[in-house]
Formats: structure tokens, C-alpha cells, sequence
């Protein structure tokens, strides 16, 4: 009995339906993340506990000796316990000449995630080069532990995202309770996830911020790590993190046409977070039906099952109970995948990783896939100032499909003539595409007018647009049996009509 309800359980949270089991309550997601920054430690200290593996090094100086030996000659520690932690020199004393070096030093860690992520948030990447050296179609990828994944949130602002709220709640090195703030060349930073000017907790892990005053390309949002869509960052007083000096000056008049000089110098400790996976816990970590002694392995090399003998005195056919990537097949349910890698690809999001992406996308079937992004052009305008010019607009795919459902996409446009706008956009047949609103206004202060041209060309965007003008013309027509004919009773496809 307590087998066919448990089945239950997993084929609602499979399903993503809670209508008569809110797995929401079992079924809990927490990020792992990658947690580094640059130490004083002087004795080499283990990033993490780990079962299987520690660091086969006494020293700092034992370590990179082993690490230039093994890129010297090409040889490999067969028990892998080797790390490549560089040093680098964080200062130099301006008296003594003395540098002051720092060693990189980094965890994993695991954080809880406090509300649900629905399984249709995670996009698989496209992976050609695992495909074709594993012969394996993309649909099939999913069920391997090769596939990676986005995490992606349409109904949210992707400069503000479901990532960066769940970050937002994960501290820094002072751990919860921090309440750290920090300027930016003496202008305050807020948070730039809150309409009104609230500053910004830099005691917990974030990758953006805003200004009260608008900078020179006309934009108070500013993004860290030069847009670095993989890069959160969080401030800490911790003294065994190396910190970053910053020297900043300013004249000051202290008489009557005298003036000074005046400097002072601030120091910032900071970590960075990189997300590594989103894991889904199940009730299987503490289910036990048989009452079972447990028996630990640290190990993910076990078996498939084994017999155990249960109070009964019966033996019980069982399988190890950890965190699995892939849940072996349940009857009845199916194979459920519980660990969903989105740790990014070094590379990803250069132009060089643009330009072979879109080469893949010329002279390989994936050619027929929805493009990454969508490029709309505003309409010029030829108000002085600013003088003549138009903008760039770049949205995902995703959000591009938002706006054929009949929602909003919020938006930066690229810079021109030393601005930008912040632009919330909008689709109807009747129109096309239009910016409801830019800069808050219901027109741009340089006069654009709102319609927006779509540059991109693809199948994909050629079939959204016609699929959703036969669907208006259904509407106008005012017969709701057409839709149900078109939709053949789907419940998603009739709310993405209305």
C-alpha cells in the first residue's frame, strides 16, 4: 500500500500536477553552486569535505609543485586528488616594494530553494558534439547524464531572473544575517530587482545593480563582470579574504581660492558563486517501507540493487536510496530525472561561441531549430539631440513567444548616440510589434515612434507568426468551436489563444 501511494506521489510531481497530491510538498529543489575567492591562507586548507577524495598536498608550495609537474610531463595522479588553485598578486606595498599574494581557494555548496521550480523552467542546450560522437538524437540526450540545461523563467524579467532570486537569498562568506552595502566610484548602489531606490545587501550574492543617477551610456542598471550572465558576487568582512584596494581623489576648497587635494582609499572582500545544479529531493531519502538498516556507500558506483533482510526475516529486493540523476524505472511511472545540470560552458556567450553556434545552426539539421535570439530594430528617429539614429533589440526566443501569447517582454535596447532605453514590449496582429512603454513613458523622450521591426528570419518565427494570426482570425470570427477544433480540447493551447 505504502508502494502504490508513493507511486503516486512521483507520477504527480512527473506530471507537475497537483491537483490531488501537491508534490510541492516532498519534492524540494536547492541549488549547488561553486563558492571561490582569493585567501591569505597560509596552510593549504581542503575546499570541502568529501568522501573519496582529499588533496594529496602538506603545502600550497607541495601542490603547485605537483601541478607544474604533472603540466610538464603530461602525467595524471591516478587517484585524481590533485586541484589546480593558482596564486596571484593582490598588491604591492608602495614603501617596501613587498607583494602581498593571495592563493584562490573555492567549495561547493547547496542551498535551499524556497518555493517550486516548475520542470518546464529547464531548457536543454543543444550539444552537437556529444550527438555525433555518441550517435544519439537530442530528444534522447535529455536521458543521459550528458544533457545540460538553462534555467529559464518566461513570466519573469530575465534581468532579473529566477536565478538571481534564488541567489539573492543565498549569503555571502558572513553567512545569513549579513547586511554589507558598497559603493561604486562614491555613487550608492540599489537593488535593481525593487522599483523603488533600496540599497542593495552585498553580504548576499547578486550579478546586478542600479544607480540613482543614470550613467554615461544613459543607463542606471548596471550589470557586474562586463554582463557576465554566469558571475554573482557577494562583499564579506571575512580578514582571511584577500581584498581589492581602490584609491579614489577629489579637490576641495578649504579657503578662499585655496584648494587640496584630498584621497582616501576603501577596501572591498568579495566571493564569487558560479550555479553548478538544480536537484530535486525526494521523499525516497528517508522512505522506509521495511524497515531496513541503512547502509552507507559514499560511492556512485553501486550496484543496481542487492537483497536485504528486512524485520520480517524476509529478503527484500532494494536499490540505493541517494540523489540520482536519473531515477531507475518505476512501474507504472517511468524514469524521472532529479538533477538538472546548468553550470555554464567556459566559452559560452563569446562572440566566438556565437559565430560557430550560428555555423551549426547553417549546416546541421539544428538548422531547423528556434533561433537562440530574436533581433528587432526600433524605428528611426530623427529628433536633434540626440541626432539621427535607431536601436537594436535583442530578445531570447522564449520571450519572443511570450509576446505571440499575448504578454509583455521587458527589454534594454543597445546603446546609440550614448544612450539606451528600457522598453516593455508588446505584439497584436493588428499592430505588429510595439513598445507599450520606454523609460516608463508612453514614448521615447527622442521621439521613436513605437512600431518595431523584426530582423530576424527563421521558420520558427515565420510559423509563431502565422500560427497566432490563424488563431486571431478564429477569434474574430467569433466561433469557440473552431478553437476547440484547432486546439483538439488542449487546455494549454486554448490559454495560449485566449
Amino acid at each position: 500500500e505504502q508502494i502504490d501511494e508513493m507511486k503516486k506521489w512521483f507520477q504527480a510531481f512527473k506530471d507537475q500536477n497537483k491537483t490531488e497530491r501537491d508534490y510541492t510538498k516532498y519534492f524540494k529543489p536547492v541549488l549547488c553552486y561553486l563558492e571561490g575567492a582569493w585567501t591569505f591562507s597560509e596552510e593549504l586548507e581542503e575546499p570541502f569535505p568529501s568522501d573519496r577524495h582529499q588533496i594529496e598536498a602538506k603545502s600550497w608550495q607541495e601542490l603547485h609543485q605537483k601541478i607544474r609537474f604533472m603540466s610538464q610531463t603530461g602525467l595524471r595522479s591516478r587517484l585524481e586528488n590533485l586541484a589546480f588553485l593558482p596564486t596571484t598578486i593582490m598588491s604591492v606595498d608602495e614603501t617596501t616594494g613587498e607583494p602581498a599574494y593571495a592563493q584562490w581557494n573555492y567549495r561547493i555548496l547547496c542551498s535551499p530553494v524556497g518555493f517550486d521550480i516548475p520542470l518546464s523552467h529547464f531548457h536543454q542546450e543543444n550539444d552537437l558534439a556529444f550527438q555525433m560522437s555518441s550517435s544519439i538524437k537530442n530528444d534522447h540526450v535529455r536521458e543521459t547524464r550528458a544533457a545540460r540545461f538553462k534555467l529559464f523563467d518566461g513570466e519573469k524579467d530575465q534581468k532579473h531572473s529566477i536565478l538571481d532570486k534564488i541567489f539573492a537569498s543565498i549569503p555571502g562568506k558572513d553567512n545569513y544575517g549579513a547586511n554589507l552595502t558598497l559603493q561604486a566610484f562614491d555613487d550608492d548602489i540599489y537593488d535593481a530587482s525593487k522599483e523603488s531606490n533600496l540599497l542593495l545587501n552585498t553580504g548576499y550574492y547578486h550579478r546586478s545593480y542600479k544607480l540613482y543617477k543614470k550613467g554615461a551610456s544613459g543607463l542606471s542598471f548596471a550589470p557586474l563582470g562586463f554582463n557576465d550572465e554566469n558571475m554573482w558576487m557577494a562583499q564579506t568582512t571575512q580578514e582571511n579574504i584577500a581584498p581589492v584596494q581602490s584609491k579614489r581623489c577629489s579637490v576641495v576648497q578649504v579657503r578662499a581660492a585655496t584648494f587640496k587635494k584630498v584621497c582616501s582609499s576603501s577596501m572591498v572582500r568579495v566571493s564569487h558563486a558560479i550555479p553548478l545544479e538544480i536537484i530535486y529531493l525526494t521523499p525516497l531519502l528517508s522512505w522506509n517501507p521495511y524497515t531496513i538498516t541503512y547502509n552507507t556507500d559514499p560511492a556512485d558506483t553501486v550496484k543496481l540493487y542487492t537483497y536485504v533482510l528486512a524485520k520480517d526475516g524476509r529478503p527484500k529486493k532494494v536499490a540505493a536510496s541517494g540523489t540520482r540523476i536519473i531515477l531507475q524505472n518505476i512501474e507504472g511511472v517511468g524514469k524521472i530525472r532529479l538533477r538538472y545540470p546548468i553550470a555554464p560552458v567556459h566559452g559560452e556567450g563569446s562572440p566566438v561561441w556565437k559565430e560557430l553556434n550560428a555555423l551549426k545552426d547553417k549546416v546541421s539539421d539544428t538548422g531547423k531549430a528556434p533561433p537562440s535570439t530574436v533581433l528587432f530594430q526600433m524605428t528611426e528617429t530623427t529628433r536633434n539631440p540626440p541626432g539621427e539614429h535607431t536601436h537594436d533589440v535583442t530578445i531570447t526566443y522564449d520571450e519572443f513567444l511570450m509576446l505571440h501569447k499575448r504578454m509583455t517582454v521587458n527589454v534594454t535596447s543597445d546603446v546609440a548616440q550614448g544612450h539606451a532605453h528600457k522598453l516593455v514590449l508588446t505584439y497584436k496582429p493588428s499592430r505588429n510589434y510595439t513598445y507599450k512603454t520606454c523609460g516608463g513613458y508612453s514614448r521615447c523622450w527622442d521621439g521613436h515612434p513605437r512600431p518595431l521591426t523584426l530582423m530576424t528570419d527563421n521558420e520558427h518565427i515565420t510559423q509563431a507568426i502565422s500560427a497566432r494570426n490563424s488563431q486571431s482570425g478564429m477569434w474574430n470570427t467569433g466561433s469557440s468551436q473552431k478553437y476547440y477544433d484547432y486546439c483538439h480540447n488542449n487546455l494549454e493551447c486554448l490559454k495560449s489563444i485566449v
